[in-house]
């Protein structure tokens, strides 16, 4: 963890902005050096992390959200996600376009695949009855994970 003081854009006067969204676009910042604008961005994240709290699961649709900032922030930006990626995992037909978008306004990318992979792939937990929500429907399902890590795994290792 960095502090604000330590973080690479403050000493190389880079332009930062930030752009939060679920199932529409939440946030969209213009890309500024100055501390005026950082102190707002540390505040506007603080909220976030308020609003997770008491906010309900919304549907991400990362592919137009991720066309909409391809178009609307300057060319030749370095754009930093951070995402569980599962709705761009479902279509690789949108997941192709989007790359192509982005790149066809030269932009560079890096990806932060953020995913527990003990739990979400490999699906380790206890044998006793656990209650799963699903946070973006609300879709609770109940059961033991071993009854279904067997066939799971068998599902995994043909992908």
């Amino acid at each position: 963890m960095c502090r604000g003081t330590d973080l690479p854009f403050k000493t190389t006067r880079d332009a930062v902005g930030i752009s939060l969204f679920s199932d529409e676009i939440e946030l969209h910042t213009l890309a500024k050096s100055s501390a005026v604008h950082h102190k707002i961005l540390y505040a506007e994240l603080e909220k976030l992390l308020g609003k997770i709290k008491t906010e309900k699961p919304r549907q991400t649709h990362a592919t137009e959200a991720l066309h909409y900032l391809a178009d609307n922030i300057h060319k030749r930006s370095l754009i930093i996600i951070f995402s569980d990626m599962m709705d761009i995992r479902r279509s690789q037909k949108n997941c192709f376009r989007l790359c192509q978008h982005l790149r066809h306004n030269k932009h560079e990318v890096i990806l932060f695949h953020v995913i527990d992979k003990k739990k979400e792939e490999n699906f380790e937990f206890e044998n006793r009855p656990y209650k799963f929500i699903d946070l973006e429907t609300g879709d609770v399902l109940k059961l033991h994970p071993n009854e279904i890590k067997d066939p799971l795994s068998q599902i995994n290792v043909g992908v």
